[in-house]
């Protein structure tokens, strides 16, 4: 995705056009045909062109050997039709995108219909499909507002067709006149094949290219749009299958289906949305593109690296924790930690990025771990109260028993969820298996047989230390998985008794003796059968329920006691850092207080000064006024008398009087003066003392924060010394937050050996407080696991039986995985929410679409994956995309053929990095996992230089094999067959007989891929003749998710049309993938000059050194 998208309308607006785009989508991708291959002698495919026969009547494919136990089955795939008219038609009906221009034209053929023949040539009429992309596009052609026509399910067109019986299934597409027409059509099938049967005329090519016609005119298309040419797929089958196929089958998910999974759930969510019936997890998972103004944290900055460390913390680790040898490192228990925070309580969506060999699976473990163990706290807590009272209700013509579970139960199964068979079963073989947890791992259990370790390895077949998962999806994966898991009984056992047949054998009662002490071993019985031998008598739960618990408890208090201690150390920083605070506030206040003293030993002797100044001039002023009161007194003695008077006619008198008033103006006035300098004076004494008292207030307040700043000294010094103790006791396990990216992202921050080994036995004893708990309520999980078989047969029923169905298996199997394409089936009685935890994995692989509905029925979803691996394969016409994009108003960043799965989980994130992307852009990624434990150089530094902008670090040490160092065999060649270039894989035969003659490289250590389907198909048959496994030879696209010390990359491409290799470096995805599955070496062979100035294969080239004899032909 772009940094910044313009133009875009309020996401919640935007989610039913979306919804509905993405259904328009499924229902017009178009199908391939096979490519004619007549030559193979076991799986020949013919393209029957006009008034060729057909090959049951065709004298030389009868010749071919079969041997007499198989029997030819043929499936026809009938009606085929160019892809680029179809492309066309509907992009000149809906109208042209502007932003999809300079494409290559879609190119090759399509089919209307595929019909399955037995070895007679009669048909198997519930083996018909047809394609849904032709009956839409016939929609859509035919009809002025084919669009609303479609969405409205389709205008039902049956003329002249029978109806159809009950027992004819319905496709449940999601398009009610879709469905109507197939089994209409189905139904004429059966009573045409009855027809046939009865006559022993087995359809001809003329009868063929009839149903061919009439099916192209139900389906409304345009005259002349389907061919008469047919493709006819021939395989060979066992005799008893072949007999006993006139079933109809769960369909899985593979190149050569017709039709989309998704529509009818689709078309759910759409009503859900409208209805406001959609959890915050789908919200998130649509509309986080639009939310551009999304605060996001990029872990690579330092504000990000904070956040990271605080995230660690030991108080936000889960208390339960997989058992491993190792911790988890950095970034792998940084996005548990995040995840548990924003999930554990609440709903929600969690992305994240996993380059290859990082550790994606190691992470998952840990939250299987982490859920499991709070549902055994519950289990503990709960005990008998766990069930409500039996319940009972009736499903179709039977009755059924069960018991609700109590709330606190609900939400914590766990659905591992994916594109593709191999992804999903990466994780549910690995979990269960042996090599899953360390040797010790079942012997840290209560119990020898841990959490029915022997049951896990019949189920799987396998050595297994624990029933942690199971594999479902398709109805055939769980018709098997419940055979073996629950059904089954011991060899002879087949009375509702649990007796073995032959009661009166003297040994019954020895062979009984033996299977109930050592259950699950010996006799390969499923758990029903366990649990009935415990409620008849015959034996005794393994685990005591009061033991159990009590274990548990006691390794939760365990586990909280070195978690405080951890927890403690956590704070020392802090207190570090507030000690230090403390001290130097306190260091301020003192120097505060000695400059304001230093102020005041300045001031004193100048207010000093002035108090002697003032009194002096007081003394001074009070001589004034005694001299003045001197001298009228002086002057009143000297009044002149009466004679005196009268001699001067009065003038002495008067001249006398202006005297004494002149000086009794000075005496006031001397009093005067003198009354304000005492003012004054008393002033400036004042101001004296109270400089003087307030710095000895000044002195004291300084030796009270001189004690309280040792005090605070003592403090930052103790815990300092605390601080460096725990460094030093934990040593690496203490947080490196100075160090650089590759010295924090292999560290692992508080996960000490203790506190490992306290979360692991939690999770244990979690593990054994689920035994006992099965064990101890025999006939509840008997109930109830008979409603969850009833659930996984598909049998209908109302969502608060499926929710009890799932819960009580999640119960017991903590983990079911299955592909997306079997969800709508699997989960049809399942709404919003239902699902616990649904963990995506390979989600870069998977369409946006695919994972809808799954997340819709999920409270909490985990999305894991990579977009610079293998993306996901739409094979929809750009144009038709375009079209239908143009007409829903949908911008290109919820195109299937632009995005995924994990590219819109990713958007929801606020705790990522960014990546480069598409057009120079950037995109970004969730929560990343960095550390690299797989490649060797040079194939760690450029899977790192071409996708990931370095984000890796090298996690492993260098491989000692002494093989011969990786490098490129250069052959140039000027012809080829297709994108098979002969004297490349003669150069790769050479190579192999090298390394298995002169260096015992061992085949099982050896992939051989190419990015070309018909270079794949080359390569597989020369791995057959040189002892390679053929499972390890393919397609780059056919490695994803796995390893092997030595890959070869046969690059091939013809030499004379450069656009396939143009092709296979339009991103770094392609050799992103085929490089990274190499651990040890890697040896490319091709055309250095033409594949070496390609971007992203310019690294290679520069990475890569010269091997062998450089060849020219």
């Amino acid at each position: 995705m772009a940094e910044q998208q313009q133009g875009r309308q309020p996401a919640t607006s935007q989610a039913p056009r979306i919804l509905g785009f993405w259904r328009a989508v499924e229902a017009c991708v178009p199908q391939k045909a096979e490519k004619a291959n007549p030559a193979h002698p076991a799986e020949p495919v013919y393209r029957l062109r006009a008034d060729e026969s057909l090959p049951w009547f065709d004298p030389k494919h009868q010749s071919k050997r079969i041997a007499p136990r198989l029997a030819w089955r043929y499936t026809l795939q009938a009606g085929l039709y160019d892809i680029e008219r179809f492309a066309a038609l509907l992009e000149v009906k809906l109208g042209a995108h502007e932003d999809v221009y300079d494409e290559r034209r879609p190119s090759g053929q399509a089919r209307l219909f595929d019909l399955a023949f037995d070895e007679d040539g009669y048909p198997l009429p519930q083996s018909f499909v047809l394609s849904l992309a032709c009956w839409a596009a016939g929609q859509i052609l035919h009809y002025p507002d084919g669009i609303a026509v479609l969405e409205d399910g389709g205008r039902i067109v049956t003329t002249g067709l029978p109806e159809a019986n009950p027992e004819i299934p319905s496709p449940n597409s999601g398009y009610a006149g879709f469905d109507m027409l197939v089994r209409r059509l189905m139904q004429w099938l059966v009573d045409a094949t009855a027809a046939a049967r009865q006559e022993k005329a087995p359809p001809t090519r003329a009868w063929l290219d009839a149903l061919s016609g009439r099916i192209a005119a139900l389906c409304l298309l345009p005259e002349g749009m389907i061919s008469s040419t047919h493709a006819a797929k021939c395989v060979q089958v066992k005799r008893a299958e072949a007999a006993g196929d006139q079933g109809v089958s769960d369909p899985q998910p593979g190149d050569d289906l017709l039709n989309s999974f998704f529509v009818g759930d689709l078309n759910a969510l759409s009503r859900a949305w409208v209805n406001g019936n959609v959890g915050k997890g789908l919200a998130e998972y649509i509309q986080a593109v639009a939310r551009s103004d999304r605060a996001r944290v990029d872990l690579r900055e330092e504000h990000g690296v904070a956040t990271a460390f605080a995230a660690l913390n030991p108080a936000a680790f889960p208390a339960g924790s997989w058992p491993s040898d190792h911790p988890l490192a950095f970034s792998q228990q940084l996005a548990v930690n995040e995840l548990w925070r924003q999930l554990e309580a609440k709903p929600g969506i969690f992305a994240i990025n996993g380059p290859p060999g990082t550790g994606k699976t190691t992470l998952l473990r840990d939250v299987v771990a982490a859920v499991v163990t709070a549902r055994a706290a519950h289990l503990a807590r709960l005990g008998g109260q766990a069930f409500a009272g039996r319940t009972k209700k009736k499903l179709g013509e039977f009755w059924c028993n069960y018991r609700p579970l109590h709330a606190d139960l609900s939400g914590f199964a766990i659905v591992v969820a994916s594109a593709n068979n191999g992804a999903v079963e990466n994780i549910s073989l690995e979990l269960p298996g042996v090599k899953a947890v360390p040797a010790d791992a079942v012997e840290r259990s209560a119990h020898p047989d841990g959490y029915y370790k022997c049951l896990a390895g019949n189920v799987l077949g396998n050595a297994a230390w624990g029933l942690l998962a199971a594999r479902m999806g398709s109805k055939a994966n769980r018709g098997a998985f419940m055979n073996s898991f629950w059904w089954k009984n011991p060899p002879g056992v087949h009375s509702r008794k649990n007796q073995p047949d032959a009661q009166d054998d003297p040994t019954h009662a020895a062979l009984l003796a033996r299977w109930d002490a050592n259950p699950f071993a010996e006799s390969g019985e499923g758990l029903r059968y366990h649990l009935s031998r415990i409620i008849e008598g015959g034996r005794k739960p393994e685990m005591s329920w009061t033991q159990a618990v009590a274990r548990f408890e006691q390794a939760q208090e365990a586990e909280r006691q070195c978690r405080s201690v951890l927890e403690a150390s956590a704070k020392l920083p802090e207190a570090v850092l507030k000690a230090r605070a403390q001290a130097e506030e306190l260091e301020r206040g003192m120097h505060a207080i000695q400059v304001e003293l230093a102020a005041r030993q300045v001031a004193l002797p100048t207010l000093q000064e002035r108090v002697d100044n003032l009194q002096a001039r007081m003394a001074g002023a009070l001589k004034q006024c005694a001299a003045a009161q001197d001298e009228l007194a002086g002057h009143d003695r000297a009044r002149p008398g009466l004679l005196i008077w009268l001699s001067t006619w009065g003038r002495s008198h008067r001249e006398w009087w202006n005297r004494r008033n002149q000086i009794d103006a000075q005496v006031r006035q001397s009093r005067a003066d003198h009354d304000t300098l005492a003012a004054e004076c008393k002033k400036a004494k004042a101001a004296h003392q109270e400089a003087a008292g307030g710095d000895e207030k000044l002195r004291t307040a300084l030796r009270q924060k001189q004690v309280a700043h040792q005090q605070a000294l003592d403090r930052l010094e103790a815990a300092g010394h605390a601080c460096r103790q725990a460094m030093q006791r934990l040593g690496a396990y203490w947080p490196q937050t100075s160090a650089d990216d590759a010295v924090r992202e292999l560290s692992s921050p508080w996960s000490t050996p203790a506190w490992r080994r306290a979360r692991q036995d939690l999770f244990l004893a979690g593990l054994d407080v689920h035994r006992a708990f099965i064990e101890s309520h025999p006939q509840e999980i008997i109930d109830n696991l008979g409603l969850a078989s009833n659930w996984l047969q598909g049998k209908g029923m109302p969502e608060d039986m499926a929710r009890v169905a799932l819960g009580s298996l999640a119960l017991v199997v903590p983990v079911i995985s299955t592909t997306f394409a079997s969800i709508p089936r699997m989960f049809h009685s399942l709404g919003r929410e239902s699902i616990g935890w649904l963990l995506i994995d390979e989600a870069g692989q998977a369409l946006p679409q695919q994972a809808a509905g799954a997340i819709w029925r999920a409270a909490r979803t985990v999305v894991v994956g990579d977009p610079n691996q293998l993306e996901p394969v739409l094979g929809m016409p750009a144009a038709v995309e375009g079209a239908l994009a143009r007409h829903y108003d949908v911008p290109r960043d919820w195109w299937p053929s632009f995005t995924s799965a994990q590219c819109l989980s990713d958007q929801s994130m606020s705790m990522g990095t960014w990546l480069p992307g598409k057009e120079n852009g950037k995109v970004w990624v969730g929560s990343p996992l960095r550390v690299h434990r797989r490649c060797d150089d040079p194939m760690f530094s450029i899977s790192n230089e071409i996708a990931y902008d370095g984000l890796m670090v090298q996690g492993k040490s260098p491989s000692a094999h002494s093989w011969p160092h990786c490098h490129w065999i250069d052959v140039r060649a000027q012809t080829s067959a297709g994108n098979w270039v002969p004297e490349e894989g003669e150069a790769a035969r050479k190579l192999l007989r090298s390394l298995q003659a002169e260096h015992q490289v061992a085949p099982k250590d050896i992939f051989l891929i190419s990015p070309f389907k018909d270079a794949a198909t080359q390569l597989r048959a020369m791995a057959r003749m040189l002892g390679l496994d053929p499972a390890k030879t393919g397609t780059v696209h056919t490695t994803q998710g796995k390893e092997a010390e030595v890959v070869i990359l046969v690059l091939g491409g013809n030499p004379q049309r450069p656009g396939a290799k143009d092709w296979a470096a339009q991103s770094p995805n392609l050799l992103n993938v085929a490089v990274s599955r190499a651990k040890a070496r890697l040896y490319v062979i091709g055309d250095r000059a033409a594949w070496g100035q390609r971007p992203y294969f310019r690294v290679l080239d520069q990475r890569l050194g010269v091997g062998g004899e450089a060849c020219s032909h």
